[in-house]
C-alpha cells in the first residue's frame, strides 16, 4: 500500500515523540558534558516540535491557560518521572529530560504538592527498574500513591491542580488492554476523583506513547461533584512523549506562552473492544505469533468512518471520543474554500485560514481528504490526502493556504490487476480541521476508468478469506452533506496523454521452497528469483573454505 500524505499527518505529532526504534548506538557516551552551540540549538529545536505536536482534548470554563505564575499543585508519576520516549532505542542517553516539575518551577510556578504524597512517589519512582534494561519499561500505574484527604491538600492555597497520567512502551514492552495500562488503574482513578473535589481547576496530563482510555474524563465528571459544585475535571492535553525538553514544552502550552497546535494521529475511540482487531491483536486471542491483518485497508478512521453504522461501533455517536485530525486551540479558527483546480498530475486547494478569536494566537492545521466513487473496488468513506500548517496567526489574521497532491493518490490497488486504478466517476474533495470536521470543496469528475500504475503480483498464497470490505450504507454522514455534495463545483479532470509507469517486478516467484526450510511458512510454496553477480575467484564463500553454489 502507497503511504504518500495519505500517513502525512503523523508529522504532526511524531516531532513531538521520542524515536523508538533504532539501534544501540543510541546509547553512545557522550564525548563532554559542557553544551555545544549545535547541542544548544538542537535542545531548542526539541523544545518547539514537543510544543507544537501536544494536542488540546478538552478545555472548559476557561480552564487553560494557567495563570502565567503562581502556585500549582502537582500530581501523578509522570510528573516526576516524566516519559520523554519509548522502551528499547526510544530510551536514548540524552543530555537530560526536562520533567514537568522542573519545567513548572523554571517557569516561575511554585509547587505546593504536600510532602506526604510527592516524597513517597518519587522515592518509589526513582528506585523503579522495568526489569530489562534498556528493553524493559516501568510500571507507572502501580508506582501511583494513594491519595487521602489530608496529603491531597496544597501546602499553600491554589485552585489549580495538574495530574500527570504516565504510560510507557515499546521495544520488549507491549501495551496491554486492562487496567493499569489502556485503563486507568484503581489508585489512579481515585486519586483524579479526590483531586477533582478539592481544586476548582484540575488539568489531566496524558504523558503517554500511544492510545489509553479516555472516557474516564467524561465518567468522572458524569460520577463525581467537582470542588464547588463545579467540574471535577477542567482540561486534558495529549502531552505524548516530548523528548528532553518535555516539562518546558508542556508549561509553554499550559501557561499560554503558545497556543497547541498538534492534531492527533489516530483514532482515539470510547472502548477499546470498538477497535476492530481488539479481539485478536497480540495477547487477545492469546496467540502473539499468528497475526491476521484482516481488517484490510480499514485501519484507523478508515475504519471508523466506513462501518460507522455496522453494528460493532453499535453507538455511533458515542463510539469516537475524539477523531483523527482533532486537536483544539485556545482561539478558534475559520477554513474557507478558494478554489478545487486538477490536472492529471496534480490536485491543488486553495483555502484561506483566519483566526477568529480575540485574545489568543495561534497555529491551525487544514487537512483535505477525498472520496472515492463506491463502484467497483472496495474503498473507504474517505481518505487523507494531504494537510498544511499555517503560521502563527493573531487574532483576526487570515492566511491563505495551497495544498497539493498527486492526482494518482485517489487510485485504488486492484489485486486482480495488479495494479493501482482510478475509476471513473465523481471523486468529492472535502477540507477541515479533522476526518470529522469537514465540508465539500469541490467534485472532480474522473471520465473513464484508467491504471495509474502497473505492478506486479509477488504473493499468491497470502490472502485472507475473511478480509474486511465495507457497505456505503454504513458510512459516516453529516447534516447537510448532500447538500454539500449536490452545490459543489465541478472540476472535470483531463486525463489526455497520461501514461501509466510500469513498475512490475522482473522477478517471479519460481523457486519451490521445501516443506522443512524456515522460509516455507513465511513465503509459502515459492521464492522469488534473482541474479546476483559472483566473484568466479571466490573460494571461500562466508568462511566455509568452498566456492559460492548457486
Amino acid at each position: 500500500m502507497r503511504t504518500h500524505a495519505k500517513a502525512a499527518l503523523c508529522v504532526l505529532t511524531a516531532l513531538a515523540l521520542a524515536a523508538t526504534m533504532g539501534g544501540p548506538g543510541a546509547f553512545a557516551n557522550r564525548a563532554t558534558d559542557v553544551p555545544t552551540a549545535t547541542d544548544q540549538a538542537h535542545a531548542a529545536l526539541a523544545r518547539q516540535a514537543g510544543v507544537e505536536g501536544m494536542v488540546l482534548l478538552e478545555n472548559h470554563g476557561s480552564s487553560l491557560p494557567l495563570p502565567a505564575s503562581g502556585p500549582v499543585a502537582l500530581f501523578g508519576v509522570g510528573a516526576h518521572k516524566t516519559v520523554k520516549g519509548g522502551t528499547g532505542s526510544g530510551d536514548v542517553n540524552n543530555r537530560y529530560t526536562i520533567s514537568v516539575r522542573q519545567g513548572f518551577e523554571a517557569a516561575g510556578y511554585t509547587v505546593t504538592t504536600s510532602a506526604a504524597y510527592w516524597d513517597a512517589m518519587s522515592t518509589g519512582a526513582d528506585g523503579a527498574s522495568g526489569g530489562g534494561g534498556m528493553w524493559g519499561g516501568i510500571d507507572y500505574s502501580a508506582l501511583e500513591i494513594a491519595l487521602t484527604e489530608a496529603s491531597v491538600q496544597p501546602t499553600r492555597a491554589t485552585d489549580h491542580a495538574v495530574y500527570v497520567l504516565a504510560r510507557n512502551s515499546g521495544e520488549g514492552s507491549d501495551r496491554s488492554s486492562g487496567a493499569g495500562d489502556y485503563l486507568l488503574s484503581a489508585t489512579e482513578r481515585a486519586n483524579l476523583e479526590l483531586i477533582g473535589r478539592t481544586y476548582a481547576n484540575v488539568v489531566v496530563v496524558l504523558n503517554v506513547g500511544g492510545i489509553v482510555d479516555t472516557t474516564f474524563y467524561k465518567s468522572i465528571n458524569a460520577s463525581t461533584a467537582g470542588f464547588g459544585g463545579g467540574r471535577a475535571l477542567d482540561s486534558m492535553i495529549l502531552m505524548s512523549q516530548a523528548g528532553q525538553e518535555s516539562g518546558h514544552a508542556l508549561v509553554d502550552v499550559l501557561s499560554g506562552a503558545v497556543s497547541p497546535s498538534g492534531k492527533l494521529t489516530d483514532t482515539w475511540a470510547s472502548a477499546y473492544w470498538l477497535y476492530p482487531a481488539s479481539a485478536t491483536f497480540a495477547r487477545g486471542d492469546g496467540d502473539s505469533l499468528q497475526e491476521d491483518y484482516t481488517e484490510g485497508i480499514y485501519v484507523g478512521y478508515r475504519y471508523f468512518d466506513s462501518f460507522h453504522r455496522s453494528g460493532k461501533p453499535n453507538d455511533p455517536d458515542g463510539s469516537v471520543n475524539y477523531p483523527f485530525g482533532y486537536g483544539a486551540s485556545y482561539t478558534d479558527f475559520s477554513v474557507e474554500v478558494d478554489s478545487v483546480t486538477a490536472t492529471a498530475e496534480t490536485v491543488t486547494v486553495t483555502s484561506t485560514v483566519t483566526n477568529t478569536g480575540t485574545t489568543y494566537p495561534g497555529q491551525e492545521v487544514v487537512q483535505v481528504y477525498f472520496s472515492a466513487p463506491q463502484t467497483g473496488l472496495d474503498k473507504p468513506y474517505q481518505e487523507l490526502a494531504g494537510f498544511g500548517k499555517t503560521g502563527t496567526l493573531a487574532p483576526g489574521e487570515s492566511q491563505t493556504l495551497t495544498i497539493t497532491f498527486p492526482t494518482t493518490e485517489m487510485s485504488s490497488y486492484d489485486q486482480a490487476r495488479a495494479a493501482y486504478v482510478l475509476e471513473g466517476g465523481d471523486y468529492v474533495i472535502r477540507v477541515g480541521n479533522s476526518s470529522r470536521a469537514t465540508s465539500v470543496g469541490g467534485i472532480l469528475q474522473v471520465p473513464t476508468t484508467l491504471v495509474t500504475e502497473q505492478l506486479s503480483t509477488q504473493e499468491t498464497d497470502q490472502s485472507l478469506p475473511n478480509e474486511m470490505t465495507s457497505d456505503p450504507a454504513n458510512f459516516y454522514s453529516y447534516p447537510g452533506e448532500a447538500a454539500q455534495i449536490a452545490a459543489a463545483p465541478k472540476v472535470q479532470v483531463d486525463f489526455t496523454g497520461f501514461t501509466a509507469p510500469n513498475n512490475a517486478s522482473p522477478y517471479v516467484q519460481s523457486v519451490a521452497v521445501d516443506p522443512s526450510s524456515a522460509y516455507h511458512e513465511v513465503d509459502g510454496n515459492l521464492m522469488s528469483t534473482i541474479e546476483a553477480l559472483i566473484d568466479p575467484a571466490q573460494t571461500d564463500w562466508e568462511g566455509s573454505g568452498l566456492p559460492y553454489q548457486p
